[in-house]
Protein backbone atom coordinates (compact mmCIF):
# COMPACT_ATOMS: atom_id res chain seq x y z
CA UNK A 1 0.00 0.00 0.00
CA UNK A 2 1.43 3.38 -1.03
CA UNK A 3 1.09 6.27 1.41
CA UNK A 4 0.94 9.90 0.35
CA UNK A 5 2.06 11.95 3.31
CA UNK A 6 2.02 15.71 3.70
CA UNK A 7 5.24 17.39 4.84
CA UNK A 8 3.88 17.85 8.37
CA UNK A 9 2.95 14.17 8.59
CA UNK A 10 6.37 13.19 7.26
CA UNK A 11 7.96 15.30 10.01
CA UNK A 12 5.80 13.61 12.65
CA UNK A 13 6.74 10.17 11.36
CA UNK A 14 10.42 11.12 11.37
CA UNK A 15 10.22 12.24 14.98
CA UNK A 16 8.52 8.99 15.99
CA UNK A 17 11.23 7.01 14.24
CA UNK A 18 13.95 8.94 16.12
CA UNK A 19 12.19 8.35 19.43
CA UNK A 20 11.93 4.64 18.64
CA UNK A 21 15.63 4.43 17.78
CA UNK A 22 16.60 6.23 20.98
CA UNK A 23 14.41 3.93 23.08
CA UNK A 24 15.77 0.78 21.43
CA UNK A 25 19.37 1.94 21.86
CA UNK A 26 18.80 2.26 25.60
CA UNK A 27 19.36 6.02 25.67
CA UNK A 28 16.32 7.27 27.51
CA UNK A 29 15.69 10.68 28.96
CA UNK A 30 12.98 9.69 31.40
CA UNK A 31 12.26 6.49 33.23
CA UNK A 32 9.07 4.94 31.90
CA UNK A 33 8.54 2.39 34.67
CA UNK A 34 6.65 3.26 37.82
CA UNK A 35 8.02 2.86 41.34
CA UNK A 36 6.01 -0.34 41.97
CA UNK A 37 7.34 -1.73 38.68
CA UNK A 38 10.95 -0.98 39.64
CA UNK A 39 10.50 -2.50 43.08
CA UNK A 40 8.93 -5.63 41.62
CA UNK A 41 11.70 -5.97 39.04
CA UNK A 42 14.39 -5.87 41.76
CA UNK A 43 12.54 -8.31 44.01
CA UNK A 44 12.02 -10.63 41.05
CA UNK A 45 15.75 -10.58 40.33
CA UNK A 46 16.80 -11.16 43.93
CA UNK A 47 14.11 -13.62 45.02
CA UNK A 48 13.10 -15.10 41.66
CA UNK A 49 16.39 -15.41 39.81
CA UNK A 50 19.17 -15.46 42.43
CA UNK A 51 17.10 -16.89 45.34
CA UNK A 52 19.52 -18.33 47.98
CA UNK A 53 21.43 -15.20 48.95
CA UNK A 54 23.71 -16.44 51.70
CA UNK A 55 27.24 -17.69 52.26
CA UNK A 56 26.11 -21.31 52.10
CA UNK A 57 25.52 -20.68 48.37
CA UNK A 58 28.76 -18.93 47.27
CA UNK A 59 27.80 -18.46 43.61
CA UNK A 60 24.42 -16.93 44.46
CA UNK A 61 26.02 -14.81 47.17
CA UNK A 62 28.51 -13.39 44.65
CA UNK A 63 25.69 -12.69 42.19
CA UNK A 64 23.82 -10.76 44.89
CA UNK A 65 26.81 -8.58 45.73
CA UNK A 66 27.41 -7.90 42.04
CA UNK A 67 23.77 -6.98 41.48
CA UNK A 68 23.76 -4.42 44.29
CA UNK A 69 27.19 -3.05 43.34
CA UNK A 70 26.22 -2.68 39.69
CA UNK A 71 22.98 -0.91 40.54
CA UNK A 72 24.71 1.63 42.76
CA UNK A 73 27.56 2.23 40.31
CA UNK A 74 25.05 2.85 37.50
CA UNK A 75 23.39 5.39 39.77
CA UNK A 76 26.74 7.18 40.00
CA UNK A 77 27.90 6.16 43.48
CA UNK A 78 31.27 4.97 44.67
CA UNK A 79 30.60 1.64 46.38
CA UNK A 80 32.54 0.73 49.51
CA UNK A 81 32.64 -2.57 51.39
CA UNK A 82 33.25 -4.00 54.85
CA UNK A 83 34.59 -7.51 55.46
CA UNK A 84 32.47 -9.67 57.74
CA UNK A 85 34.45 -12.77 58.85
CA UNK A 86 32.60 -15.91 59.90
CA UNK A 87 33.76 -18.97 61.79
CA UNK A 88 32.84 -21.57 59.17
CA UNK A 89 31.67 -19.88 55.97
CA UNK A 90 34.50 -17.59 54.90
CA UNK A 91 34.25 -13.83 54.73
CA UNK A 92 31.07 -11.99 53.81
CA UNK A 93 30.73 -8.37 52.82
CA UNK A 94 28.56 -5.38 53.59
CA UNK A 95 28.24 -2.92 50.70
CA UNK A 96 27.54 0.76 51.26
CA UNK A 97 27.42 4.21 49.69
CA UNK A 98 27.70 7.64 51.24
CA UNK A 99 26.35 11.10 50.49
CA UNK A 100 28.29 13.71 52.41
CA UNK A 101 26.48 16.62 54.02
CA UNK A 102 27.37 20.29 53.60
CA UNK A 103 27.09 21.36 57.23
CA UNK A 104 30.35 21.79 59.20
CA UNK A 105 28.54 20.11 62.10
CA UNK A 106 27.13 17.31 59.93
CA UNK A 107 26.11 14.08 61.63
CA UNK A 108 25.31 10.70 60.10
CA UNK A 109 21.96 9.16 59.30
CA UNK A 110 22.29 5.45 58.49
CA UNK A 111 19.70 3.47 56.52
CA UNK A 112 20.22 -0.22 55.82
CA UNK A 113 18.65 -3.49 54.71
CA UNK A 114 20.01 -7.03 54.85
CA UNK A 115 20.26 -8.90 51.57
CA UNK A 116 20.85 -12.42 52.88
CA UNK A 117 18.13 -15.04 53.17
CA UNK A 118 17.16 -17.70 55.62
CA UNK A 119 18.59 -20.92 54.20
CA UNK A 120 16.82 -22.39 51.18
CA UNK A 121 14.17 -19.67 50.97
CA UNK A 122 13.64 -17.08 48.20
CA UNK A 123 13.30 -14.30 50.78
CA UNK A 124 11.08 -11.96 48.75
CA UNK A 125 9.64 -10.12 51.74
CA UNK A 126 12.55 -11.11 54.01
CA UNK A 127 14.39 -9.20 52.71
CA UNK A 128 14.55 -8.56 49.00
CA UNK A 129 11.79 -6.05 49.70
CA UNK A 130 14.09 -4.04 51.97
CA UNK A 131 16.94 -4.13 49.47
CA UNK A 132 14.64 -3.03 46.63
CA UNK A 133 13.47 -0.17 48.84
CA UNK A 134 17.08 0.79 49.56
CA UNK A 135 17.94 0.85 45.85
CA UNK A 136 14.89 2.98 45.08
CA UNK A 137 15.88 5.44 47.79
CA UNK A 138 19.43 5.73 46.44
CA UNK A 139 18.00 6.37 42.95
CA UNK A 140 15.94 9.27 44.32
CA UNK A 141 18.86 10.70 46.29
CA UNK A 142 21.37 10.79 43.42
CA UNK A 143 21.36 14.58 43.07
CA UNK A 144 20.44 15.47 46.64
CA UNK A 145 22.38 18.01 48.64
CA UNK A 146 21.94 17.09 52.31
CA UNK A 147 23.15 19.08 55.27
CA UNK A 148 23.83 15.93 57.28
CA UNK A 149 25.71 12.87 56.02
CA UNK A 150 23.79 9.84 54.77
CA UNK A 151 25.04 6.24 54.55
CA UNK A 152 23.00 3.52 52.83
CA UNK A 153 24.12 -0.03 53.65
CA UNK A 154 23.29 -3.47 52.26
CA UNK A 155 24.04 -5.80 55.17
CA UNK A 156 25.14 -9.42 55.04
CA UNK A 157 24.53 -12.14 57.64
CA UNK A 158 21.40 -10.95 59.38
CA UNK A 159 19.89 -14.44 59.35
CA UNK A 160 20.90 -17.42 61.55
CA UNK A 161 23.47 -18.72 62.38
CA UNK A 162 24.92 -15.21 62.45
CA UNK A 163 21.95 -13.39 63.99
CA UNK A 164 22.85 -11.19 66.98
CA UNK A 165 26.46 -12.34 67.22
CA UNK A 166 29.84 -11.00 66.04
CA UNK A 167 29.41 -12.60 62.60
CA UNK A 168 26.36 -10.44 61.84
CA UNK A 169 27.06 -7.84 59.15
CA UNK A 170 25.43 -4.97 61.01
CA UNK A 171 27.40 -5.79 64.18
CA UNK A 172 30.62 -5.29 62.19
CA UNK A 173 29.23 -2.09 60.65
CA UNK A 174 28.18 -0.70 64.03
CA UNK A 175 31.61 -1.44 65.52
CA UNK A 176 33.27 0.34 62.60
CA UNK A 177 30.95 3.30 63.08
CA UNK A 178 31.96 3.49 66.73
CA UNK A 179 35.69 3.11 65.98
CA UNK A 180 35.50 6.09 63.59
CA UNK A 181 33.94 8.17 66.38
CA UNK A 182 31.11 9.20 64.10
CA UNK A 183 28.29 11.31 65.45
CA UNK A 184 25.12 9.48 64.47
CA UNK A 185 21.59 10.87 64.44
CA UNK A 186 20.10 7.41 64.20
CA UNK A 187 19.84 4.22 62.18
CA UNK A 188 16.84 2.89 60.23
CA UNK A 189 16.55 -0.76 59.16
CA UNK A 190 14.27 -1.67 56.25
CA UNK A 191 13.06 -5.09 57.34
CA UNK A 192 10.34 -6.90 55.36
CA UNK A 193 8.30 -4.07 53.87
CA UNK A 194 6.16 -5.70 51.17
CA UNK A 195 3.42 -7.91 52.65
CA UNK A 196 -0.05 -6.42 53.31
CA UNK A 197 -3.60 -7.63 53.76
CA UNK A 198 -6.98 -6.00 54.36
CA UNK A 199 -8.52 -9.17 55.78
CA UNK A 200 -9.83 -8.99 59.35
CA UNK A 201 -7.45 -10.73 61.76
CA UNK A 202 -4.59 -10.79 59.25
CA UNK A 203 -2.31 -9.01 61.73
CA UNK A 204 -1.18 -11.00 64.77
CA UNK A 205 -0.47 -9.03 67.93
CA UNK A 206 1.69 -10.19 70.86
CA UNK A 207 -0.40 -10.33 74.04
CA UNK A 208 1.58 -7.56 75.68
CA UNK A 209 0.63 -5.22 72.80
CA UNK A 210 -3.04 -6.16 72.43
CA UNK A 211 -5.05 -3.03 71.63
CA UNK A 212 -2.05 -0.97 70.52
CA UNK A 213 -2.03 -2.21 66.91
CA UNK A 214 -4.82 -2.76 64.35
CA UNK A 215 -5.69 -6.36 63.47
CA UNK A 216 -5.77 -5.72 59.72
CA UNK A 217 -2.29 -5.99 58.18
CA UNK A 218 -2.62 -2.85 56.06
CA UNK A 219 -0.04 -0.58 57.73
CA UNK A 220 3.67 -0.31 58.39
CA UNK A 221 5.33 -0.24 61.81
CA UNK A 222 8.28 1.76 63.13
CA UNK A 223 9.63 -0.31 66.02
CA UNK A 224 12.57 0.61 68.24
CA UNK A 225 13.60 0.48 71.87
CA UNK A 226 12.80 2.92 74.66
CA UNK A 227 16.14 4.71 74.22
CA UNK A 228 15.13 5.43 70.63
CA UNK A 229 11.86 7.13 71.62
CA UNK A 230 12.94 10.65 70.61
CA UNK A 231 14.20 9.43 67.23
CA UNK A 232 10.94 7.56 66.68
CA UNK A 233 8.79 10.53 67.63
CA UNK A 234 10.74 12.87 65.34
CA UNK A 235 10.33 10.36 62.53
CA UNK A 236 6.60 10.20 63.26
CA UNK A 237 6.43 13.99 62.98
CA UNK A 238 7.89 13.78 59.47
CA UNK A 239 4.90 11.62 58.42
CA UNK A 240 2.06 13.10 60.42
CA UNK A 241 0.80 15.77 57.99
CA UNK A 242 0.36 13.57 54.93
CA UNK A 243 1.39 9.98 55.67
CA UNK A 244 1.89 8.03 52.41
CA UNK A 245 0.72 4.88 54.20
CA UNK A 246 -0.92 4.16 57.59
CA UNK A 247 1.69 3.53 60.25
CA UNK A 248 2.20 2.78 63.91
CA UNK A 249 5.15 3.70 66.15
CA UNK A 250 6.37 1.55 69.03
CA UNK A 251 9.22 2.27 71.44
CA UNK A 252 9.38 -1.19 73.05
CA UNK A 253 11.06 -2.56 76.13
CA UNK A 254 13.30 -5.22 74.59
CA UNK A 255 13.13 -7.58 77.56
CA UNK A 256 9.32 -7.60 77.31
CA UNK A 257 9.06 -7.55 73.48
CA UNK A 258 12.19 -9.38 72.22
CA UNK A 259 10.95 -9.28 68.61
CA UNK A 260 11.43 -5.50 68.67
CA UNK A 261 15.13 -6.18 68.11
CA UNK A 262 14.79 -8.71 65.32
CA UNK A 263 16.76 -6.89 62.64
CA UNK A 264 19.94 -4.91 61.99
CA UNK A 265 18.92 -1.90 64.08
CA UNK A 266 19.64 -4.11 67.13
CA UNK A 267 23.38 -3.88 66.39
CA UNK A 268 23.26 -0.10 66.64
CA UNK A 269 21.42 -0.24 69.96
CA UNK A 270 24.48 -2.05 71.27
CA UNK A 271 26.71 0.96 70.56
CA UNK A 272 24.22 3.44 71.97
CA UNK A 273 22.77 4.72 68.68
CA UNK A 274 19.01 5.39 68.44
CA UNK A 275 17.62 2.95 65.91
CA UNK A 276 14.41 1.33 64.71
CA UNK A 277 13.10 -0.93 61.96
CA UNK A 278 10.50 -0.05 59.36
CA UNK A 279 8.62 -3.31 58.94
CA UNK A 280 5.42 -5.00 57.87
CA UNK A 281 6.00 -7.03 61.10
CA UNK A 282 7.15 -10.14 59.16
CA UNK A 283 6.31 -13.23 61.21
CA UNK A 284 3.33 -11.50 62.82
CA UNK A 285 1.46 -11.20 59.52
CA UNK A 286 3.25 -12.96 56.68
CA UNK A 287 2.42 -16.70 56.54
CA UNK A 288 5.39 -17.14 54.18
CA UNK A 289 7.98 -15.94 56.68
CA UNK A 290 11.12 -18.11 56.43
CA UNK A 291 9.31 -20.48 54.06
CA UNK A 292 9.84 -21.54 50.46
CA UNK A 293 6.61 -19.67 49.67
CA UNK A 294 8.16 -16.23 50.38
CA UNK A 295 8.10 -15.47 46.66
CA UNK A 296 7.85 -12.22 44.65
CA UNK A 297 4.22 -12.65 43.60
CA UNK A 298 3.04 -12.57 47.23
CA UNK A 299 4.03 -8.92 47.73
CA UNK A 300 2.01 -5.72 47.29
CA UNK A 301 4.29 -3.42 45.30
CA UNK A 302 1.95 -0.44 45.26
CA UNK A 303 1.87 -0.28 49.05
CA UNK A 304 5.55 -1.12 49.20
CA UNK A 305 6.18 1.99 47.07
CA UNK A 306 4.31 4.05 49.65
CA UNK A 307 6.58 2.67 52.37
CA UNK A 308 9.55 3.95 50.36
CA UNK A 309 7.81 7.34 50.08
CA UNK A 310 7.46 7.42 53.86
CA UNK A 311 11.12 6.56 54.47
CA UNK A 312 12.16 9.23 51.98
CA UNK A 313 10.24 11.84 53.99
CA UNK A 314 12.04 10.71 57.14
CA UNK A 315 15.45 10.84 55.44
CA UNK A 316 14.70 14.34 54.14
CA UNK A 317 13.80 15.51 57.64
CA UNK A 318 16.99 14.30 59.30
CA UNK A 319 19.40 15.19 56.52
CA UNK A 320 17.93 18.57 55.65
CA UNK A 321 17.10 17.66 52.04
CA UNK A 322 14.40 19.92 50.57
Amino acid sequence: MKLNLSSSKKFTVAILVVISIVAVSGVVFRESSSVPDRLEKDVQHLAGKIVNRNLKSPKKYKETLQFIRNRWEKQGYKVKSEDVPTENDGTGKNLYIEIKGSSPQAKWLIVGAHFDTHFDTPGADDNASGVAGLLELSRRLQKSKPKNHLRLIAFTNEEPPYFQNKQMGSVVSAKNTKSRNEKVIGMISLESIGYFSDAPGSQQIPKILQGQFPTKANYIALIGNVKSTKFLQESKAALTDKPPIPFRVLPAIESIVPAAGYSDHWSFWKIGVPAYMVTDTAMFRNPNYHESTDTPETLDYKRMAKVVDAVELIINKFTGIK
